[in-house]
């Protein structure tokens, strides 16, 4: 029986790993932008597995459990013994996510486990001697899914195993294993019992890495692995098999083997390997060919090493401060994921687009001493190189820079500018110098009564010939033709000169010379004229000029001129309205610190700033950050050049790296994620809870106090410096930034529903392709619910009802009871009066009383008769079938016809307007008593015999006016008592009355107004 344990080989090899470790040779830069352990929040340092699930998350195996990752926070998953839900085991070899996004976790000792993404449990598939259906053994070693959705299990002692039935059931899953290799054979030598990798080639064939058998391809015919590679070390820890069909295979004491399936070649890297391929132990565990062509090999006791195929050799990564190499492996992104025996996991950049330039000195000068200021090309084929300390020239592409002849070792080169005639010209701090041949340097010596410096900034040739160089003495024209020079310079008197004599950057732009100065703004030099304008803050900053200290300017044919600032950022100048429009350059402070520019085509310009470079859309007028590899995302850019080939330099605050290509750089990634990975109510998390975080509505109570979200992009190129921005549906609309902040914390939210969408921007400013949407409800209080308020709302209406209903029994009830009361007056006390009125006519026409007797009769029938009259007149005020406007109307007329008629008056009625149908009965009351009490005195007092009446309804109020041409009184001295004075205006009181009384000898007026 043939039983070997990896932990036992790993600790054996250990206890010998100082013996094998090699010496650090120097490679090249390799960039390590995170070192995550158990001080970042990873369960353990010995990382056995690493891979990526489908929404992102990074999967990371260890000793002491198994860990996912969002580039922020690890969450981790253990053994709980009392939890039937939790993994089997804390000792998690390999992880996997297969087609159908179930997540499968290899255990040592515990089986096979599948977790639920919906509950969080984990369900275990481990072995049972009684079922050969079972898992052969529980250890799992190796996991992979082919083309065709199989899942192939590798185990340490059990052999191999397919994935057959997965079912799920009321107790969790169900699955049956085809087993293959190991003790399912009959003869006593187990064959390929412990799997340590599976692969699968382009033709679909299944290769298997076993400890101790070699490596075995599988026959579909016979449904059997058959041996192969035998000439290879048996004892393989890996296997990997590239798109083009090479396999790589790392062994325990035969280094790295590459063997093509196509064309059978070999490529073994070990220790006997000769020059550049020798490894200093041949222990290899993992080999992983990355997406850009380059190898990596983690070596157990010998650190890693990367080899750019096809033809290169290993070079050891020495930023990985552990030598034991566990895995290896690419997220989609294109990091590099190293996970070690010791020290948790290293993250590197890839390679394939920021690396060193192939420079070197023939001094044996290092390029990462000194600063690079200047790159140029010139006619003939030759690379200048200027720097802090000399210039430097290179022949001929990848031969060695050496230092110039004819020219100072000490100078400081600041610039290179190629004319229209090819020769080509330095400024230095010690003069002009040039090179016409592209060998020998010569110096340009001014004319010395011009007061020029040695220290030079630019020069610029705006035709042939005609050249313009400036420094801190102003600028200085120089007509090469006839050897002339002219200076302008600065002169306080005069408005009209250069604003500053610090002039640093030069262009030229039809016609006009623009001058920037460091600390004066921006002039121009028309060239037809000779004058100059100065665009400073003092004189445009109405116009939008926000600083003095030019950078640098560029100018296009449209008219339009980017000008760049050192402390204000980046602005587009418009030389026809002479305005200038600020462009924003993000969140990140310290770009408005811009030190040169260039013109890249003519859609874009590059920025160089203290926050790094930046591109800007000169249409859309858009900054994007462009994200480097290698650099700090906080690297200083003082300088970048781009040479014939597209390629762009960048210089740092020492020695200089380079994009292969700005076009294809790696900052265009596409299918980001925005994850929702944390809840928080009142400081307390609900996801540790069991919370889910899915994206199905999530309700809250309006006192649940603060709320938090917590969210990742799941970019780990260098996750802390991802932006976020989010906006809430229907409350506002535009997305707000958040910085680096990857949170939002809400506190006494409003009850409504909310949608709140976030989406993440990596550190190139590529936004994510998915928005994080995180619906919520946040519930009112009772007394703000629906039911509550329906309830509230049917109350009210049951008041209103009930009110309207006693209303309504009270107005019938008062309507019964005018109606008893006009019938009690009309039967009971009219008809008494009337019965004393023709009593007392009977008696008077009797002749039996004397005259005196006659006298009183007289007066109580006359009485009588006024007292039936007015209580006529209340039993129609008191009928309700006279509440109308209509029949007070023809009341009032046919009152005017008996009154004035009988008396042998003549008279006017007249009514107009748009009278309201409904009278009440106080306004029915006092406006009759009114007019009854007024016509009456027209038939007792004025002696008249005309009398005029008009009504007049008019909007919201009733005029009436009653004049006749009697013989007038006095209304200051007229007895009230004989014309009812009093009455009249007591009455147009209550009505909320006005009126006006005019009398004379030529008749009495009344005018009376009152609302409706």
């Amino acid at each position: 029986m043939k039983l070997f344990s990896i932990q036992a080989a790993l600790l054996l090899f250990a206890s010998f790993g100082v013996a094998f470790t090699p010496l650090y040779a120097q490679s090249l830069y390799t960039p390590v932008t995170n070192h995550y352990t158990v001080n970042q929040g990873l369960s353990q340092n010995t990382v056995h597995d690493i891979t990526q699930d489908s929404e992102g998350y990074i999967w990371i195996s260890t000793r002491a459990g198994l860990n996912r990752f969002d580039g922020y926070n690890f969450t981790t998953y253990l053994n709980d013994p009392d939890d039937s839900n939790s993994l089997s085991s804390s000792f998690i070899w390999v992880s996997l996510e297969d087609q159908n996004q179930n997540l499968w976790v290899g255990t040592s000792g515990g089986g096979l486990n599948l977790l639920d993404r919906e509950t969080g449990n984990f369900h275990e598939f481990t072995t049972d001697s009684e079922n050969p259906s079972s898992i052969s053994f529980n250890t799992i070693t190796a996991l992979f899914e082919d083309s065709s959705g199989n899942l192939w299990i590798g185990t340490e002692g059990g052999g191999l195993n397919r994935l057959e039935g997965l079912q799920s059931t009321a107790e969790g899953y169900s699955a049956s294993f085809d087993r293959f290799l190991g003790n399912h054979h009959e003869d006593d030598n187990y064959r390929g019992d412990i799997v340590m990798g599976i692969a699968e080639d382009s033709d679909g064939v299944i290769w298997v890495a076993t400890y101790g058998d070699g490596v075995y391809r599988f026959d579909e015919d016979g449904e059997e692995f058959v041996s192969e590679l035998e000439w290879i070390n048996p004892y393989v820890m890996s296997i990997s098999i590239t798109a083009d069909n090479q396999l790589w295979l790392g062994t325990k004491y035969g280094g790295v083997h590459g063997y093509s399936l196509e064309t059978g070649e070999q490529i073994i890297f070990n220790t006997s390997s000769e020059d550049g391929g020798r490894l200093e132990t041949d222990f290899a565990w993992p080999v992983l060919e990355a997406q850009n062509g380059i190898l990596w090999l983690g070596m157990y006791g010998g650190g890693l090493h990367k080899v750019e195929l096809p033809e290169g050799d290993p070079i050891d990564i020495t930023n990985v401060e552990d030598s034991f190499i566990l895995s290896v492996f690419e997220d989609r992104s294109g990091v590099i994921w190293v996970g070690t025996e010791d020290r948790g996991i290293y993250t590197l950049m890839p390679q394939q687009e920021f690396k060193d330039p192939n420079i070197t000195f023939d001094d044996g000068f290092s390029l990462n001493e000194t600063k690079v200021t200047a790159l140029q090309s010139d006619t003939h084929g030759v690379t200048w190189l200027g720097t802090n300390r000399g210039l430097y020239r290179r022949d001929q592409p990848g031969a060695p820079f050496s230092l110039t002849e004819n020219m100072p070792a000490s100078v400081q080169v600041r610039g290179m500018y190629l004319d229209y005639g090819g020769t080509l010209w330095f400024t230095t701090n010690q003069g002009l110098f040039y090179s016409e041949d592209g060998s020998t340097i010569s110096q340009k010596l001014p004319d010395p009564n011009l007061g020029m410096t040695d220290r030079i900034f630019a020069m610029i040739e705006s035709t042939p010939g005609n050249y313009w160089i400036s420094g801190n003495f102003g600028v200085v024209h120089w007509d090469s033709d006839i050897d002339e020079w002219t200076r302008f310079q600065h002169n306080p008197t005069d408005e009209e000169s250069l604003s500053s004599n610090t002039a640093s950057i030069l262009s030229y732009s039809d016609g006009d010379i623009w001058i920037g100065t460091s600390n004066g703004g921006l002039n121009r030099l028309d060239l037809e004229t000779g004058s100059i304008k100065r665009f400073t803050t003092s004189t445009h900053r109405s116009v939008g000029l926000e600083s003095n200290r030019i950078s640098d300017t560029k100018f296009d044919d449209d008219g339009l001129g980017w000008i760049s600032t050192s402390d204000a950022g980046l602005f587009v100048f418009d030389t026809e309205t002479e305005s200038f429009e600020a462009v924003p350059l993000g969140d990140r402070a310290s770009s408005s610190v811009i030190y040169n520019m260039r013109k890249v085509g003519n859609d874009r310009v590059l920025l160089a700033t203290q926050a790094g470079l930046y591109s800007v859309d000169k249409a859309e007028r858009q900054a994007e950050f462009v994200y480097m590899y290698g650099m700090n995302l906080s690297q200083v850019v003082e300088r970048f050049f781009i040479d014939e080939d597209d390629n762009l330099f960048v210089a740092k605050d020492f020695g200089m790296l380079q994009i292969s290509s700005l076009d294809n750089r790696e900052n265009q990634k596409e299918n980001l994620s925005v994850v929702l990975t944390d809840i928080a109510v009142g400081g307390e998390s609900l996801t540790s809870s069991g919370f889910s975080t899915a994206s199905n509505p999530l309700t809250f109570r309006y006192d649940d106090g603060s709320i938090m979200f917590e969210f990742a992009l799941l970019d780990y190129s260098s996750p802390q410096e991802n932006l976020f921005e989010y906006k809430v549906d229907g409350v506002y609309d535009e997305w707000v930034s958040l910085g680096n902040r990857n949170s939002i914390n809400y506190v006494s939210l409003d009850p409504q529903d909310y949608t709140i969408l976030v989406r993440g921007i990596s550190p190139n400013g590529v936004a994510s392709s998915d928005v994080l949407s995180i619906p919520l409800v946040v519930t009112p209080p009772f007394w703000q619910t629906l039911w509550f308020r329906s309830l509230i709302f049917m109350g009210l209406m049951l008041v209103i009802y009930s009110a309207y209903r006693y209303r309504l029994h009270h107005m019938l009830r008062e309507e019964r009871a005018r109606l008893q009361i006009a019938r009690d007056l009309h039967d009971e006390i009219s008809s008494t009066l009337s019965s004393i009125n023709f009593f007392s006519e009977a008696i008077d026409k009797s002749k039996i009383v004397d005259e005196k007797s006659r006298h009183f009769l007289n007066l109580i029938g006359n009485s009588s008769f006024e007292a039936k009259e007015k209580i006529s007149d209340i039993i129609w005020v008191t009928h309700p079938e006279n509440d109308s406007w209509e029949t007070f109307i023809i009341k009032c007329k046919r009152k005017a016809s008996d009154l004035l008629e009988t008396r042998e008056i003549e008279h006017e009625f007249s009514a107009s307007g748009d009278f309201p149908s409904n009278i009440t009965l106080p306004v029915k009351k006092n406006a009759w008593l009114i007019y009854r009490e007024i016509l009456a005195n027209c038939v007792k007092h004025a002696e008249a015999d005309f009398v005029k009446i008009a009504f007049h309804a008019h909007r919201s109020e009733i005029s009436c006016e009653i004049s006749d041409n009697g013989i007038g009184f006095d209304p200051e001295n007229i007895s009230s008592d004989g014309y009812g004075i009093d009455n009249i205006k007591s009455r147009i009181k209550e009505l909320n009355g006005s009126f006006d009384l005019s009398s004379s000898d030529n008749g009495t007026q009344w005018k009376i107004t009152f609302p409706i």
